[in-house]
């Protein structure tokens, strides 16, 4: 036990001064290269002042220019240590592109040559949490923020219960379900025209557009599993089709893919008791408003 909790305190520490070590370069990079080249921009710019006070006009668009190149230079700088600190291209493809893009880099900028050997088929170590798919879920998600729409989200969110209720509620048909079906899509394309004031601190409206966004995705799944059971069981109820279908027991699958959803039947495995192979249909109650 004190052998691990000394093991411990030494890794502790190696990774404190790592981050030490880490946090002294990237301010030293700062301090030698960006800030020193700021201060000379501003430096100049008083330099350009004065020209153009003594009316040398043509001296102080040079100097200008000069200016305009340090600061390119100064954001070239910025971008590069960002990128070195949290390369992109290590989330989206791994390790070994990441390195190659960094060598290639070392190439062009500075002409040094370096070879990376790498095991042959050696695969990609997956990370715990995929960076890229959630920036574009979070780009998603965050979208109505600020932005200009013309849609308004009370009225979608209305449109939706409605059609649930109207058409995919207790009694079914098929008829009525690809109505709710429709209206599903109807809101969705409309939740990409709402736009939602402020920020997303203490947002309630944003929220509603977020439980809007759910509601839409289970409504679709809903509707899709009822077209798909052509049949009546327990509490699922078909107008078209009252009796329960010969097919015998199954569930109904759904899953998001490319080309939208896919839906399937999967039989369900008795392992410990079988029901009767029929029972008798309960009668039907019309349900009226």
């Amino acid at each position: 036990m004190e052998e691990r909790e000394r093991l411990y305190r030494k890794l502790l520490a190696k990774m404190i001064n790592a981050q030490e070590d880490e946090r002294k370069k990237i301010a030293s990079e700062i301090h030698d290269d960006t800030i020193q080249s700021l201060i000379s921009s501003y430096y100049q710019m008083e330099t350009v002042e004065m020209l153009i006070e003594g009316g040398r006009q043509e001296e102080a668009m040079l100097e200008m220019r000069e200016i305009k190149s340090g600061l390119q230079r100064n954001i070239g700088c910025m971008r590069r240590l960002l990128f070195d600190l949290r390369p992109s291209i290590l989330d989206d493809a791994g390790l070994v592109p990441a390195l190659e893009n960094y060598l290639d880099r070392m190439d062009s900028e500075n002409g040094i040559r370096g070879i990376l050997y790498v095991e042959e088929g050696m695969p990609r170590p997956a990370p715990q949490v995929e960076v890229a798919p959630l920036r574009e879920a979070a780009a998603r998600l965050a979208a109505p923020l600020g932005r200009p729409g013309r849609a308004d989200l009370y009225a979608l969110q209305r449109r939706l219960r409605d059609a649930m209720w109207e058409q995919a509620g207790l009694v079914r048909d098929a008829g009525g379900l690809r109505q709710a079906l429709a209206a599903v899509e109807e809101v969705e394309r409309g939740l990409d025209q709402v736009a939602v004031p402020g920020g997303p601190e203490l947002n309630r409206a944003w929220q509603d557009w977020l439980d809007l966004h759910s509601q839409v995705v289970a409504a679709r799944l809903i509707v899709l599993s009822a077209l798909e059971r052509r049949e009546s069981r327990g509490a699922h109820w078909r107008r078209d089709f009252p009796e329960s279908g010969p097919d015998g027991l199954y569930s109904v699958r759904v899953r998001r893919e490319e080309a939208g959803p896919r839906v399937w039947r999967t039989a369900v495995a008795l392992t410990r008791a079988r029901p009767p192979e029929r029972t008798t249909a309960p009668a039907a109650v019309e349900i009226g408003d």
